[in-house]
């Protein structure tokens, strides 16, 4: 691929190798079509749009820069996360929630700007260093994730997992500056995926499985780590697995999809082997439905790869594209999000970064062939 930045986006660099990007609905509109950049650990934050899909060159432009956190949250830790939630029940996702597992920091952040006025500040609606709802975030395994629990299309309810002790939980906002659990357990959900202690990487998003605009089931996949000589496997008792899991009127979570990856480095599948796995949801058909799922491992071993899955709602998936995108994917700091870069409210188009060295690209997806636009 050509024609790759190498001095990242919009002004901010890329050249701490705790860079974080995240697609997020900054104007309040429904539309993931701004990307928040922050720096664990360096207090830095920025928030960025751009002029536009069909303006060649496309400029980025940042309306939100701090070198000090925000809203009162300092950044000052790499284990800081941050993801969008939909705080106000609104169908969008335009407050940050931001995190900092063991220390049991837990901020909601509103975005005061309301366009033609700009950047009037961000302010936390929720300022906890006790956890949320009950869920302490006392580990460095805490996870927490925003989900449509009510099948409502609200990214309203959070999903709080504690990696390797099969705890989860689900906890509702109860409009009143503190959220309640609606559903707690100490033995995973559907299954006892959780229970891979610290050996390996438990991952939990929404994902919409049967293609209704809502993210409404929950992705659960696991990755654990393992030894390997040459190409071959050395242990079999390491294991990667996908499952998308969904609830019924009552409350009760079953399996819809069960992958098991195991351990495939000769190339007849993928594997979810190794510390640098990942798996997102993507748009991939332009539907505004986040209903496919990438696979990717970045990393230098020669065993990078990156393949889009589709369900075909009968518990199975079909692989409809495979390769590295014209994107390398050798470095492990090599990450993928999808992002709404024609503000069309469609994320449709895929996010690269690479933190540490700068570089950012965006690819679109053009009947199965990606090209790049940034």
């Amino acid at each position: 691929m050509t024609n790759i930045s190498t001095s990242g986006i919009g002004g901010y660099n890329f050249t701490s190798g705790t860079d974080v990007a995240l697609p997020f609905d900054y104007g309040h509109t429904g539309k993931q079509d701004y990307i928040v950049c922050y720096r664990p650990g360096g207090r830095t934050i920025w928030m960025l749009n751009h002029s536009g899909a069909l303006v060649t060159p496309s400029t980025f432009t940042p309306f939100f820069q701090s070198a000090s956190g925000f809203a009162g949250y300092d950044l000052n830790s790499p284990r800081d996360r941050i993801i969008a939630f939909d705080y106000e029940h609104s169908r969008r996702t335009d407050y940050l929630l931001a995190y900092r597992p063991r220390d049991k920091a837990v901020y909601i952040i509103k975005n005061n700007t309301v366009f033609p006025n700009t950047n009037q500040g961000f302010t936390a609606v929720i300022q906890s260093h006790n956890g949320i709802g009950g869920f302490d975030v006392s580990t460095d395994y805490d996870r927490i994730a925003a989900f449509d629990y009510e099948h409502s299309g609200r990214l309203d309810y959070l999903v709080a997992t504690r990696m390797g002790s099969k705890i989860v939980w689900i906890l509702k906002n109860n409009n009143n500056g503190t959220f309640s659990p609606v559903f707690q357990s100490s033995n995973g959900i559907a299954t006892d995926l959780f229970n891979i202690n610290e050996l390996g990487y438990d991952g939990v998003f929404a994902f919409d499985y049967d293609h209704s605009g809502k993210r409404d089931y929950l992705v659960c996949y696991s990755v654990q780590h393992g030894y390997v000589n040459f190409g071959q496997y050395v242990s079999t008792s390491y294991l990667g697995y996908i499952y998308v899991i969904g609830h019924d009127a009552s409350g009760t979570f079953s399996t819809k999809i069960y992958l098991n990856y195991g351990l495939s480095f000769q190339g007849t599948g993928y594997s979810l082997f190794g510390q640098h796995v990942y798996v997102t949801p993507f748009d991939y058909e332009h539907s505004g439905k986040m209903d496919y799922l990438i696979v990717y491992r970045p990393g230098a071993l020669g065993f990078n790869y990156i393949d889009i899955l589709k369900n075909n709602n009968d518990g199975t998936v079909t692989t409809v594209y495979t390769g590295i995108g014209g994107w390398d994917l050798t470095q492990d700091a090599d990450q993928i999000v999808a992002y709404d870069y024609e503000h069309s409210g469609k994320q449709d188009y895929l996010l690269i970064t690479r933190a540490g060295s700068g570089f950012v690209t965006i690819l679109k997806n053009r009947n199965g062939a990606f090209t790049q636009v940034f």
